[in-house]
């Protein structure tokens, strides 16, 4: 029988530590055409699917399965099926284990077990670490991680979210930025994670300041070594090691700053999360940038 997740559940609930009795809606919905397409049964049952994932322990917006939701709902297994069918837009289908204990069937009795024995099972079972994720993971790009994973029919176990937090932690110390590492991997569809491409680890980089020289010595240059700074003060060396750092001026031609970037992930983040800033610290040394371009070589 499939198991069922809502997407992106981090945006309607938002505590680690506890579960309020409310999720949050965004008005985005009413702009959602998905939204405006369903029926008038799905639209009722995605709601009270939001409200049912609010009630899984481990915050991960998974369901129970559509004989159980049905009972919940007050109608048909058919029937919930029938409209979860209509609901891919918010809702991931898949053949795969759900992870809450509070959906999992007990394991029956044998003939001759005794009801201690069943307890003790019980006890066992209840007593089984479930995994939590780390407060210095970051959420939004780890539930992006998992939520590729499921897409790509290789859901993570608990074991194998225990390992990439070891992992994410391991690039963390050799100076890469965790939510690029993992967005990294969501990019290109890739079940491991791996160090961000271009990029060598602190312990193999030379470790002194960047100088002029070490960007050519040109006009350009001067630009592009303010904007290294000003974004390194800003955001931190994690983040200015993983994303800006890799960066190289083509040319300055006004308005526009072109840049390169040494792939189209990194290419496509930086468009739609740096962008500002950079024109912004480059205005300072030339001030008729208003706007940054961004080209990936081809390999």
């Amino acid at each position: 029988m499939g198991n069922y997740r809502v997407k992106d559940w981090h945006k309607f609930q938002h505590f680690k530590d506890r579960r309020p009795p409310w999720i949050k809606l965004y008005r985005e919905l009413l702009d959602d055409p998905d939204w405006h397409t369903l029926d008038a049964e799905a639209s009722k049952v995605l709601v009270m699917l939001w409200l049912i994932a609010s009630e899984d322990p481990d915050q991960n917006g998974w369901l129970p399965d559509a004989r159980k939701l049905a009972f919940r709902l007050r109608t048909t297994e058919q029937k919930i099926k029938s409209c979860i069918s209509k609901l891919s837009h918010w809702v991931i289908s898949d053949d795969i284990k759900v992870i809450s204990d509070r959906y999992q069937v007990d394991i029956p009795e044998t003939e001759g077990e005794t009801e201690g024995e069943t307890d003790k099972r019980k006890n066992t079972k209840k007593e089984k670490s479930v995994f939590k994720l780390p407060d210095d993971i970051p959420a939004q790009a780890w539930m992006d991680y998992l939520d590729m994973r499921v897409k790509i029919k290789k859901p993570a176990t608990d074991r194998a979210k225990e390992m990439a937090v070891k992992k994410l932690y391991d690039f963390r110390d050799q100076g890469y930025d965790m939510a690029a590492v993992l967005l990294q991997s969501v990019f290109h569809s890739w079940q491991d994670l791996y160090a961000i491409k271009g990029i060598a680890p602190v312990s193999k980089a030379e470790k002194k300041e960047i100088t002029i020289e070490d960007l050519g010595n040109t006009p350009e240059s001067k630009v592009l070594l303010h904007i290294f700074t000003a974004m390194q003060k800003k955001h931190g060396d994690a983040v200015f090691r993983s994303w800006i750092q890799p960066l190289r001026v083509k040319e300055i031609k006004p308005p526009a700053i072109i840049l390169s970037a040494p792939s189209r992930f990194m290419a496509e983040w930086i468009k739609s999360h740096y962008a500002e800033d950079i024109c912004l610290f480059a205005r300072a040394i030339s001030p008729q940038v208003t706007e940054m371009g961004l080209e990936v070589p081809h390999v």
